[in-house]
């Protein structure tokens, strides 16, 4: 398009001069203007490459810096997850609940051990992948289901409903940062159970949804997991992740991640 338009342009301008301006022959323009015209078009060829270069070493410039940006927050991510699977709370709760066990129930307290043992061996083999299936995500979070459940009882509920043979995939311990989430900021009791809902919509969403019951006292967060999380998801799919709060509910929808997406 570039190319007609300067082509118009150079040749109205030579015709122009030529034909209307000095009075000329028609029978003369092309032997008259061919050096004018061709030194034109190579001036144009020259100016065009140079703008060319210089539009897409900035595009390219860009696209590196977004990549940073998302391998920034990737990282920031897995530490963080590592960080609050790991830290001294986690590490502190599980051990008193295995305590307790060996002296309740030897067997219960073995589960427990192996339970805990594979939770932290994925932990450490999801850190190094960008996605995995559902499958493998919601068999994950069962295990860490398990842990919180042994700890909290009844006064935890975990209603999963997602189909794992729905095609898909995600980040890595996504479900599991959205549960820690919900029990982290929600008061978790007999009286007031924290009911936590994990699905996938008609729209081929994931969602994880609990019911509202915040605690008075927040534990240290930096509040930055979900919108890193946010971020990846937008990256990898297009779609952003949409948070609602909707009478005494908190939702969470993120899209899975079809691998025709990563071509």
């Amino acid at each position: 398009m570039h190319l007609i338009y300067s082509s118009f342009v150079i040749f109205f301008v030579n015709w122009f001069w030529f034909i209307i301006i000095l009075d000329q022959p028609w029978e003369n323009f092309w032997n008259y203007n061919r050096p004018t015209i061709i030194s034109e078009y190579i001036a144009f060829v020259v100016i065009a490459a140079i703008i060319y270069a210089i539009s897409f070493f900035k595009a390219w410039r860009e696209e590196v810096r977004q990549k940073e940006e998302v391998k920034r927050e990737s990282l920031a991510l897995q530490y963080k997850v590592l960080q609050d699977q790991i830290n001294p709370h986690f590490l502190f709760n599980s051990l008193n609940v295995l305590g307790s066990l060996i002296d309740l129930d030897v067997e219960k307290a073995k589960k427990f051990t192996r339970e805990l043992s594979t939770f932290y061996r994925d932990v450490l083999h999801f850190k190094n992948l960008d996605i995995i299936s559902l499958k493998e995500e919601i068999d994950f979070v069962k295990k860490y289901v398990y842990l919180q459940q042994i700890r909290f009882g009844e006064a935890l509920q975990v209603d999963i409903i997602a189909n794992e043979k729905v095609e898909g995939q995600v980040i890595p311990l996504t479900l599991q940062s959205l549960v820690e989430n919900a029990i982290k900021h929600n008061e978790i009791s007999v009286a007031h159970p924290l009911k936590i809902v994990i699905a996938i919509s008609d729209d081929n969403e994931l969602l994880v949804e609990n019911n509202l019951q915040p605690k008075t006292k927040l534990e240290p967060n930096s509040g930055t997991g979900l919108q890193n999380l946010a971020g990846r998801y937008q990256y990898l799919t297009g779609k952003e992740m949409k948070i609602t709060k909707n009478g005494g509910y908190f939702r969470v929808s993120l899209p899975l991640i079809q691998l025709e997406e990563q071509n």
